[in-house]
């Protein structure tokens, strides 16, 4: 059950509340809640997202059909308020299926006609309407509502079929699309303004851009994390002391020389992935590593080596250099394996920003046109772009 609402809402469980991933997922849900939202905000975002957009309509149909099998079936007690005779049922089926198809009729011709009155006429613009509206999901309900009340008109005289179940479950859904048309004009009628769309794009390009700073943030945090838990525990920074593990070498800074590590030295680098080959480490259980470490009782000078969520660790890396490689480091390097869990290295994903660009466009179009209400608009949006990457930059 974890892994499917894994897959489909982007929503990951974590066992080890000591493990570098869980401190990110607290500290983002303090510093970035929008970036960082839980489960249930995770799961009506991208419902809401899924529902709005073009390609609803599936989900649209099987909602429909399981609440109506589930007045057939099930005949719960809310369905049964009102008694329907069967020449009654029948009457007011055909009744209902005119009168919404005079609803949608009517629909069409005044969503026609506020469309046409919205101030900025730009693809971009219609998407953002038919979105922030729920156009599509609307029309696709009442289309989807009247093919199957034509449906049920057509099974009246079965025997097995409860006509006067499908009527009444029909009269709920009648009445949610009626509230669903009148939300839908207000939203349209609020859109034709120039306020609007900006509105729209601010939400729109806000969230592309909480998208694309939560890896980062992730990246960058568990890093700063990652380093302060090994001083903690007796390391010292190898880039700070002017060691390149990637290439075994120790730089003396003050002068500039690179000699390379003598074979001693060598031995005392802990591989600790071995053999591995490239990939990318996804979490790191920072209290079993603690443990782990305290048996050695450190002395001397030792290096770690910076690292965190998504760093790509490639064949025979190194995190640590002892002092001395002493028979205890060899008794816990199977342990100290075992802490860190790796994901494949897959190339990331690629956020795509259309709305961002679409912003980037229209600002320097209305700096040339002259269109200062425009222009201070696209700039309040900037301005909080900005704000999000200082943020960024002050929190990690």
């Amino acid at each position: 059950m974890k892994k499917i609402i894994t897959a489909i809402f982007g929503y990951t469980f974590y066992k080890n509340k000591r493990s570098l991933r869980v401190e990110i997922e607290s500290f983002g849900k303090q510093h970035f809640p929008v970036s960082f939202s839980g489960l249930w905000p995770t799961f009506v975002s991208r419902l809401t997202r899924r529902i709005s957009s073009k390609g609803s309509w599936p989900y649209i149909i099987i909602g429909i059909f399981l609440f109506l099998v589930v007045g057939q079936v099930f005949q719960p007690d809310f369905l049964r308020v009102i008694n329907l005779t069967d020449k009654t049922a029948k009457d007011l089926i055909d009744q209902r299926i005119g009168n919404l198809a005079a609803i949608f009729s009517i629909t069409m011709v005044v969503i026609g006609w506020l469309i046409s009155q919205v101030s900025i006429k730009e693809s971009v613009s219609y998407q953002l309407l038919f979105t922030e509206t729920f156009l599509y999901p609307i029309f696709y309900f009442i289309l989807t509502l009247i093919g199957f009340l034509m449906l049920c008109s057509l099974l009246r005289e079965e025997q097995w079929f409860d006509l006067g179940a499908s009527v009444i479950s029909a009269m709920y859904l009648i009445i949610f699309a009626l509230a669903a048309v009148a939300i839908l004009f207000t939203r349209l009628i609020k859109a034709i303004g120039t306020a609007f769309f900006f509105q729209s794009l601010e939400k729109q390009v806000m969230k592309e851009m909480n998208r694309i700073a939560k890896p980062v943030i992730v990246t960058k945090k568990s890093q700063s994390l990652y380093l302060d838990h090994c001083r903690k525990m007796g390391f010292d920074s190898g880039i700070k002391f002017g060691m390149d593990f990637s290439t075994y070498q120790t730089v003396k800074v003050n002068i500039g020389e690179e000699p390379v590590l003598t074979k001693d030295e060598k031995e005392n680098l802990f591989f600790a992935f071995a053999g591995r080959q490239t990939h990318r480490i996804r979490d790191v259980k920072m209290g079993i590593l603690q443990n782990e470490i305290d048996k050695l009782e450190l002395k001397d000078t030792n290096y770690c080596k910076q690292l965190g969520i998504g760093t790509v660790i490639s064949l025979n890396y190194s995190p640590f250099y002892f002092s001395a490689n002493t028979a205890a480091v060899k008794k816990i390097e199977k342990s100290i394996k075992a802490v860190y869990s790796f994901e494949g290295n897959k190339q990331a994903k690629i956020v795509s920003t259309p709305y961002l660009e679409e912003l980037q466009r229209r600002f320097e179009r209305d700096v040339a046109e002259g269109k200062k209400e425009q222009v201070q608009m696209a700039l309040d949006i900037f301005h909080k772009i900005f704000q999000l990457e200082n943020q960024i930059h002050k929190n990690c």
